[in-house]
């Protein structure tokens, strides 16, 4: 099961495994757009707004239905702000956590007993986590924070059933993302002049399936990847 996956990274994974013999599940919330993925990888579409736990919740009961068991749980939607932390909106505050970090506690919550044996679960996170360049970055780095430290503190707690849990943090990828971010667009011409090639969705999903593809007995803890250029 994979989620956000109508764009950026979640659809470059889906890209790659789409040719294994895995079943895909991905979920996403823009209906035409899920519509065409499926259309193009075969995978089962899930539609839900992972800002609304009610959504969530049925995509749960959705996904129960079609699989019993899910080997791989990968939480990739996500949505991003570029905003002062203390001029961000409690709504738009409440709806970032919402779909950085509830959903994924939700998700993992809901589905960590009906993960196979040695299966596995992969948060994709930002390096902001750990470095907030400016202050604008920081309400989504909030998130991702949280996020680190709820997945670090969820392996210790599913190491017991044999699960895998993974935390990959990109820096700076190419994807759609960054287009749909309001006040954003100085600070991107910036970056782009400063540091030209980005990571590649293609560039994560590779590294995400490298994790993946390591022998049962080895667990990638935690995995960063930077653009040449960028350093922290």
């Amino acid at each position: 099961m994979i989620t956000g996956v109508t764009s950026g990274i979640g659809r470059a994974l889906v890209d790659k495994l789409s040719s294994s013999e895995l079943h895909i599940i991905g979920v996403g919330r823009n209906a035409d757009k899920l519509a065409q993925v499926a259309s193009a990888t075969g995978l089962t579409p899930i539609v839900a707004d992972f800002s609304d736990s009610e959504q969530i919740h049925r995509a749960v009961a959705e996904i129960v239905a079609l699989a019993p068991s899910i080997d791989i749980l990968v939480n990739n939607a996500a949505e991003c702000v570029y905003a002062n932390p203390l001029e961000l909106s409690n709504d738009r505050w409440r709806r970032l956590v919402d779909v950085n970090l509830n959903a994924v506690v939700q998700l993992c919550s809901e589905l960590a007993e009906r993960i196979v044996a040695n299966g596995d679960i992969v948060n994709i996170s930002s390096v902001t986590a750990d470095f907030v360049p400016n202050p604008r970055f920081a309400p989504y780095a909030v998130t991702k924070a949280a996020l680190h430290a709820f997945t670090r503190a969820m392996r210790l707690q599913l190491a017991p059933r044999g699960t895998r849990v993974t935390l990959i943090s990109p820096g700076l990828v190419d994807t759609e993302i960054y287009e749909k971010v309001e006040g954003f667009e100085t600070t991107l011409s910036k970056l782009k002049s400063t540091i030209p090639d980005w990571l590649t969705a293609e560039d994560v999903a590779r590294a995400i399936v490298w994790a993946l593809e390591q022998p049962p007995h080895v667990v990638v803890g935690e995995i960063v990847l930077f653009p040449r250029g960028q350093t922290r």
